[in-house]
């Protein structure tokens, strides 16, 4: 897990170059816990919980979304963010 200031991020599905070759997995909020384990979401194992998954991939409505991006950036700008 990479949260701290200054971290590459990477992107969804993208695998890890290391021992267990971990990938990068959008989880749900019921899989976020005491028991989530990075070790657990593998190039073999991430296969098999997008196809239990409704629909596969749970980013596609991320992408179907039309955000604006222009009154997002009006905000910030006002807010001295920008």
């Amino acid at each position: 897990m990479q949260n701290r200031e200054g971290q590459l991020m990477a992107s969804p599905f993208s695998v890890r170059e290391k021992r267990g070759a971990t990938v990068s997995a959008p989880l749900l909020w019921k899989e976020v816990g005491p028991k989530l384990a990075m070790a657990d979401y593998t190039i073999e194992t991430v296969p098999e919980r997008m196809k239990k998954l409704r629909g596969g991939d749970q980013l596609v409505p991320v992408l179907e979304e039309s955000p604006d991006l222009l009154s997002a950036l009006e905000k910030l700008m006002a807010r001295g963010k920008g």
